[in-house]
């Protein structure tokens, strides 16, 4: 699905800024550009390539997290819908145990420490076939049109290749995407360039780091969807996201996110490595791979890993990609939401508007500071 990016002296509205700044360091933009270049590589969301060797982590690194696939209504995978019920009879097992397996679920102070390291990044067949392979769940992009509606100014952090940021491109409207991968960001720009110059005109793009952003103006809206946020993988780094989330938002402005509902959730069945299943079939540039998905549970507490092996059809090298996931209960997201000055507004069990509950396929949350 990788669109054409346009000549270059097409899209003079997409600016691209760097933020540096480590983790714990405050960051700094530097003078926007116009162009995607010469990005340095950093802590990432993106998955992790590993090349046809045994991934060395999850998928995604440090930041990667775009868990989805359905069981029994569940979201746990990131990958194109048609896979969701491949992937949910893996996990059904794991569900509803985990308070015997683990006890009830805590604040922050619960997860042991997390060492973030920074994953290669990706070359541009990786972006372009993670990009194929994680297509959104089913009524994500319509609900964040409606959320965002009326607003003259958006923020949406971990913007990937531009699959809602397209969406929610209007004439009039300052919409930003943060991105921390490279190559993500340059297939991002693809996207955005080709959309109508009249709904471009005032997109930007910002390579930065979740945790440690700041912005040079204020947004009526910051969005963080596709489970994103299961990319942090410490209660540590959810804390900043949302500090910064926080320092970003207009006066009477929203915060919204979604991820997978991982209540009832115990992984303690999981403990061995799944053999790879098929997931489903991607085409690019005139080639077919087969896509094939393992799940890993490394021994920490509340994490997921899930290794996707792309195997091109004929002759060719295998190409793996491995999604590191900190999986947070409902409980403790809320619990770090107020921690941080926020007041739920609202809470729901799916992007339909059912309330949430113990059994909701998701947990769609927007919350607004508090005075």
């Amino acid at each position: 699905m990788a669109h054409r990016a346009s000549t270059p002296g097409a899209q003079p509205a997409i600016r691209v800024s760097r933020v540096r700044g480590g983790p714990t360091s405050g960051a700094r933009r530097e003078r926007a550009v116009p162009l995607l270049h010469d990005l340095q590589p950093g802590a990432s969301r993106a998955p992790r390539p590993t090349r046809g060797r045994a991934a060395a982590g999850g998928r995604g690194g440090p930041s990667a997290a775009f868990p989805r696939a359905r069981r029994d209504g569940r979201d746990f995978g990131a990958h194109a819908h048609g896979a969701d019920r491949v992937r949910s009879r893996r996990l059904r097992s794991g569900l509803r145990r985990a308070d015997a397996a683990h006890g009830p679920a805590g604040l922050s102070g619960s997860a042991p420490r997390q060492s973030v390291l920074a994953p290669p990044p990706l070359d541009s067949l990786d972006a372009r076939l993670y990009a194929l392979t994680h297509r959104g769940n089913p009524g994500d992009v319509a609900h964040y049109v409606q959320v965002c509606q009326g607003a003259r100014s958006v923020l949406e952090l971990g913007c990937g290749y531009g699959r809602l940021l397209s969406a929610l491109a209007e004439p009039r409207r300052a919409l930003c995407g943060l991105e921390l991968d490279a190559a993500f960001l340059r297939l991002c720009k693809e996207t955005v360039s080709a959309l109508p110059e009249r709904r471009r005109r005032g997109v930007s793009l910002v390579r930065a780091d979740m945790r440690t952003f700041r912005v040079e103006q204020l947004y009526e809206r910051v969005i963080l969807p596709y489970n994103a946020l299961y990319c942090l993988l410490t209660a540590a780094d959810v804390s900043r996201c949302f500090r910064a989330v926080r320092r970003a938002l207009a006066p009477g402005g929203s915060f919204t996110f979604d991820v997978w509902n991982a209540d009832g959730l115990d992984v303690s069945q999981l403990r061995e490595s799944q053999a790879d299943e098929p997931l489903t079939r991607v085409d690019h540039a005139g080639r077919s791979w087969s896509v094939f998905e393992r799940c890993t549970v490394p021994r920490a507490r509340d994490r997921l890993d899930v290794t996707y092996t792309y195997v091109p059809a004929g002759s060719g090298r295998a190409r793996e990609q491995t999604l590191q996931q900190r999986y947070y209960r409902s409980s403790e997201l809320l619990g770090l939401l107020e921690r941080a000055g926020f007041d739920v507004v609202r809470k729901l069990g799916s992007f339909g508007g059912t309330r949430f509950g113990a059994r909701s396929a998701r947990l769609v949350i927007t919350a607004a500071p508090r005075d």
